[in-house]
C-alpha cells in the first residue's frame, strides 16, 4: 500500500504541475449561470482550436469524496462533448467563434465560454481535456 500511495501522490503532483502551466481565459462576458457553455482548447504555438460543450453535473447531494479539494484527474463532475475543431486566424477570433456557436446553437443564448491555453503540446483527451474540466469547474463554482 505505501507504494501505491507514493505513486498516487506523484501522479497528483504531475497533474498539478501541468495544470499550473495552463491559462483559463473567459471569452466575452460571463453570465451568472456558468454551469454549461463552451470550452476552447488551444495550444499557444498552434492555429488549431478544439471546441467542446461542457456541463457541470449537479446531484444536489453533498460531496462524499474524502478530499474534494484534490479531485482526481478526469473527475466526472464535468461532462464534455466534442463539437468542432477550427483554425484560428486573423478574422477568426475566439469572440467570433463564440458568436458563431450562439448562432448555430440557439439553445444557449448566453453561454459561459472559456479558453484553456497551453504552451506545451499535451495529449488532448487524456491530459488537456480533464485538466481543463477541473479549471472550468473551479471557475464556475467560485
Amino acid at each position: 500500500m505505501p507504494r501505491f500511495g507514493k505513486t498516487l501522490s506523484e501522479g497528483q503532483q504531475m497533474a498539478d504541475e501541468i495544470e499550473a502551466g495552463l491559462k483559463l481565459i473567459p471569452i466575452g462576458m460571463l453570465p451568472l449561470y456558468r454551469n454549461e457553455g463552451y470550452l476552447f482548447l488551444h495550444w499557444t504555438d498552434h492555429a488549431q482550436t478544439h471546441i467542446y460543450y461542457f456541463c457541470l453535473k449537479w446531484s444536489g447531494l453533498p460531496s462524499f469524496r474524502p478530499n474534494p479539494a484534490a479531485d482526481p484527474v478526469g473527475d466526472p463532475s464535468v461532462r464534455t462533448q466534442y463539437i468542432d475543431s477550427v483554425r484560428k486566424g486573423i478574422g477568426r477570433t475566439f469572440e467570433a467563434l463564440k458568436l458563431d456557436l450562439i448562432r448555430r446553437r440557439p439553445h444557449l443564448p448566453n453561454p459561459a465560454t472559456f479558453m484553456v491555453e497551453s504552451r506545451r503540446r499535451l495529449p488532448l483527451e487524456h491530459t488537456l481535456l480533464p485538466l481543463a474540466g477541473r479549471l472550468v469547474e473551479r471557475q464556475a463554482t467560485a
